[in-house]
Parts: C-alpha cells; sequence; structure tokens
C-alpha cells in the first residue's frame, strides 16, 4: 500500500495564563531564559513577547507578516528563511496577513503570474544565529530537512505608543488598530461606490484612489502608479 504521510510537528510555547498573557519566556522557561542575551535593539520595556517555537524537519512555516519588529534566535538544528519587502503585497498575493502560494520555489505561475515579480532575501540560520524580521516583512521559513530538529526563539517588541495595538492581541499578530479602522471605511466605501452605475462608479473609484494615493503615499510610489 502507499506509504503514511510524514508526520511533522510544530510546537509555539503560550503564556503561563494563555488567555491574558503573551508567551513570556523568562516565566514559562526560567533556565533557558537565563542563558540568553537579546541585542540591545530596543529599550526593554517595550518588549511584547518571547515565544519557544520547536519544530520537526522539514517543516515549514506559511509566507505572513507580523506587525512588530522581531529576532529569531536559532538555538538548534537550521532554518531556511525567505524574505520580502512590504511592497510585495500584491506579488505575494496576500489576503489577510498570508501568502496562498505554498510552493515558494516551484509556485503555480499560470495561478500567481505577478509572483514571479517577487524575488526574496534568504537566509540560513545556524545554531547561535539572530535574524532581525522588520515588521511587515513577509517571510517563510523551512526547518532544514537534514539537519534534524529545530528550537528556536522569537522576541517580539513594540516601537509605536500602546493606542496602535489591538488590546486583547497576545501573539502580536493583529493588525494596528487605525489599519483595521481603515480597512473597515474601505469595505463600507466599496459597497457604497457598487450601488453605483458603472459609469459614476469608476469615476468615484478612481478619484478615492488619487486622493489616498497623495495623501499617503511617498512621491516615488505615486509616479509608480500613475
Amino acid at each position: 500500500g502507499a506509504a503514511a504521510p510524514q508526520q511533522r510537528l510544530y510546537l509555539r510555547s503560550m503564556g503561563v495564563n494563555p488567555r491574558k498573557e503573551p508567551c513570556d519566556l523568562s516565566a514559562a522557561f526560567p533556565e533557558l531564559s537565563s542563558q540568553l542575551t537579546l541585542p540591545p535593539l530596543f529599550p526593554p520595556e517595550a518588549l511584547f513577547s518571547t515565544v519557544l517555537r520547536v519544530s520537526s524537519p522539514g517543516l515549514r512555516l506559511w509566507t505572513h507578516y507580523d506587525v512588530m519588529d522581531n529576532l529569531l534566535l536559532q538555538l538548534v538544528g537550521v532554518k531556511h528563511v525567505l524574505l520580502w519587502h512590504p511592497s510585495h503585497h500584491d506579488a505575494l498575493y496576500v489576503r489577510g496577513s498570508s501568502s496562498p502560494i505554498i510552493h515558494v520555489h516551484n509556485p503555480d505561475l499560470s495561478r500567481y503570474p505577478r509572483y514571479s515579480e517577487a524575488v526574496p532575501l534568504a537566509a540560513e540560520l545556524l545554531p547561535g544565529d539572530v535574524l532581525f524580521i522588520p515588521s511587515l516583512w513577509f517571510h517563510n521559513v523551512l526547518c532544514d530537512p537534514a539537519a534534524g530538529p529545530s528550537i528556536s526563539v522569537n522576541a517580539f517588541w513594540r516601537h509605536l505608543a500602546p493606542q496602535h495595538y489591538e488590546r486583547k492581541d497576545l501573539y502580536g499578530n493583529r493588525d494596528l488598530v487605525q489599519a483595521n479602522q481603515a480597512d473597515d471605511a474601505g469595505s463600507a466605501a466599496i459597497r457604497a461606490l457598487q450601488e453605483l452605475p458603472r459609469h459614476y462608479r469608476t469615476f468615484y473609484a478612481q478619484r478615492l484612489i488619487s486622493q489616498l494615493s497623495r495623501q499617503l503615499l511617498p512621491e516615488e510610489q505615486q509616479e509608480e502608479q500613475q
């Protein structure tokens, strides 16, 4: 008969009280935490969470972004990380915070033709290596199939004022408050314009797009869209 599919496991640590607090390595795994020193990239009070990740060899995490800057510290095993600038959002066909493209090295270009425009940076993390992943940068992570299980730690920190973050976001992966408000307003604008005949809908949609571009995008991006 056919061989059973290989089982791969993934562990992400939780807060001591997972319903009320983010993961804190010093509380959950104090002996491990005492052996780690984070690079001084942020003030200590800005630290949001420290997360332990344990993965089977060959496990791949989907392409996604985080709203916080973070560090990926590799402790055991090897990880291969692909990174895309936030400007590749459309070429990655992102929905929500994730890309639906699973086979990042052999994508279906008939279905995702713009993916060829999204050329990533590549990093290999060996034990002791630390990778800085800026907020909103898309990343895809593969645990090296030939290097055994992977153990790593993620450290997330907040560099914006508290009112920009969702209060109940314990995982640090929800979009910013103002971004969610803008998404809601955009959805309302779409619904309103859809009630108009095509001639008017096209005119007012283009006017709204132009207004957003003028007021929110850098000049170089405005030129690219013209």
